[in-house]
Formats: structure tokens, C-alpha cells, sequence
């Protein structure tokens, strides 16, 4: 089977929001009245995506039988793709 890629600790970018997130939701709720609901709810499920554990898919080939876990992958508001 393949190798998960949140294994390998995920890419820069999900490594830096994951993190830094606390630090930045709580810096926003000091200096105002914090972020949107949304923001927070659009970074939760950002960190979800591509994880094993949250959704994916199992592939097998035909002819060899070999299997793959491919991780779903969200394409939200302003999140790049994984």
C-alpha cells in the first residue's frame, strides 16, 4: 500500500497553518473581536483535507492486485489544492 502523504507531515503550507492557527485566532480575539466563523471553519476542514482519517477512496489494480488509501482533497474558498 502507498504511503499516506500526512505521514510525511503534510506540505509547507498545512504544516504552517497548523501550527501557527491557535496563535493567530487568538491574536485576532485580543486585538478585536476576532476572525469570521467562516475563516475559522474554512482553516478547521483546510487541515482536514487530504488526511486519511477524514475521507479517501481505496484503489486497487486490476491486474496485479496492488492497493492505494488516496486521501480526498477539498478545493474550498481561497484553499489551494492538496
Amino acid at each position: 500500500m502507498g504511503v499516506p502523504s500526512e505521514a510525511a507531515g503534510g506540505d509547507g503550507a498545512v504544516r504552517a497553518v497548523r501550527d501557527h492557527l491557535a496563535t493567530l485566532l487568538t491574536e485576532a480575539s485580543e486585538v478585536r473581536r476576532g476572525l469570521p466563523r467562516y475563516v475559522e471553519r474554512d482553516f478547521a476542514h483546510y487541515l482536514e483535507c487530504g488526511v486519511l482519517a477524514h475521507a479517501f477512496a481505496r484503489v486497487r489494480c486490476k491486474s496485479c492486485k496492488d492497493e492505494l488509501l488516496v486521501a480526498f482533497s477539498c478545493n474550498g474558498r481561497g484553499m489551494p489544492l492538496l
